[in-house]
């Protein structure tokens, strides 16, 4: 830790002690900005080097807390995991989000579904026509309106791919186009 904050120091320094002033201010303007371009290059490259050493250390920092918490965080411990993080003054939320990421590393998949996605049920279509009737009902308040959204569902339903993320359509919405196909 000590040798980042001594490359922190030094970058500071670069920056404000400029090349000594010479007699052509072309030169001068020249060296100058040379000389800065370069503790640029410099500063932005210990900045890097600072950030990977950073998440190095951010990832052995959340290994170990997981295996600490692993034997600290369970029931009948009396808060032994609150007073481990006040004693070493790490705050707690910091400590959990660290363990949650390092955890999702050991398991990178523990929140993807793990069953197959089935057809739906007799009982979903008539849930899922329960809940959107009475919003149609006050939309589609003629006999020619709801023909017409029942041809324009059926429509789409034959001209388009359905997918995981519901029906796409692969032809223009026009029914005419779709009643060609037919």
């Amino acid at each position: 830790m000590q040798d980042m904050i001594d490359v922190v120091n030094t970058s500071e320094s670069v920056v404000t002690d400029f090349p000594p002033v010479s007699a052509e201010p072309q030169n001068d303007l020249g060296g100058a900005i040379t000389y800065l371009w370069s503790a640029h290059q410099n500063a932005r490259n210990t900045v890097r080097a600072t950030n990977e050493e950073l998440r190095t250390i951010r990832t052995k920092l959340a290994e170990q807390l997981h295996q600490v918490k692993g034997s600290l965080a369970r029931a009948g411990r009396d808060g032994q995991w609150s007073g481990f993080l006040r004693e070493h003054k790490i705050p707690r939320a910091t400590a959990d989000r660290l363990v949650e990421r390092h955890e999702k590393t050991i398991n990178p998949t523990a929140n993807c579904v793990s069953e197959s996605i089935s057809e739906p049920t007799t009982e979903d279509v008539q849930k899922l026509f329960a809940s959107v009737w009475p919003k149609l009902m006050r939309t589609l308040r003629s006999r020619e309106s709801l023909d017409l959204f029942i041809h324009l569902l059926k429509s789409h339903y034959e001209c388009g791919e359905i997918t995981d993320r519901g029906i796409i359509v692969l032809a223009p919405a026009a029914p005419t186009v779709c009643q060609a196909q037919n």
